[in-house]
């Protein structure tokens, strides 16, 4: 994943497959430990995902691109790293 703006990351499009909302966590260094200090932990609620238009299915890697746009822009305080873990919706 690649943050691109304040609210827009760059993704696989088959991360995108069933999912309504992402946990967005920057700044950890271990996304396991939600007590360490310097990272941003938020529930951030999609406004719209553009999917490469040839992306073809999950069991096939072509074109296997995505752009999410989120609903609440993401502050950023000098992180670095970005992971984002999937949620059904």
């Amino acid at each position: 994943m690649l943050v691109t703006d304040e609210t827009h990351i760059l993704t696989a499009a088959h991360c995108m497959l069933g999912y309504s909302y992402f946990e967005v966590i920057l700044g950890a260094h271990n996304p396991f430990d939600p007590e360490e200090t310097g990272q941003q932990r938020r529930f951030v609620p999609i406004d719209d995902v553009v999917v490469h238009e040839d992306y073809n299915s999950p069991g096939f890697l072509d074109n296997d691109i995505a752009i999410m746009k989120l609903s609440e822009p993401l502050l950023f305080n000098g992180a670095e790293l970005l992971l984002l873990q999937s949620y059904f919706s």
